[in-house]
């Protein structure tokens, strides 16, 4: 369980970049849930982290919904269209 402030995850993307890197998913999952919990649904980063795990977790359908939500919400996400081609190239 984490105690934060509700809206940090709107802003501060350090900590799933930072659990993401030593194979933390659960954590960043976990941030993932209370972010979307908190209204946080808007937030093209949240999904991108949820991708990141799931492809990193072989879940590629997954992956690829989350990516594309973040795709959905803001076009211009470069680093959601790389990692969506990859799974593409990857398929």
């Amino acid at each position: 369980q984490f105690h934060l402030p509700w809206r940090m995850m709107w802003y501060q993307f350090g900590p799933y970049e930072a659990y993401f890197n030593v194979g933390r998913y659960s954590d960043v999952i976990a941030l993932v849930n209370a972010n979307l919990n908190n209204g946080g649904t808007y937030v093209e980063e949240t999904h991108f982290w949820q991708g990141q795990v799931y492809a990193a977790q072989g879940k590629i359908s997954e992956a690829r919904a989350s990516f594309n939500r973040v795709i959905q919400a803001n076009p211009l996400y470069t680093d959601a269209q790389e990692a969506l081609a990859a799974l593409d190239a990857s398929s």
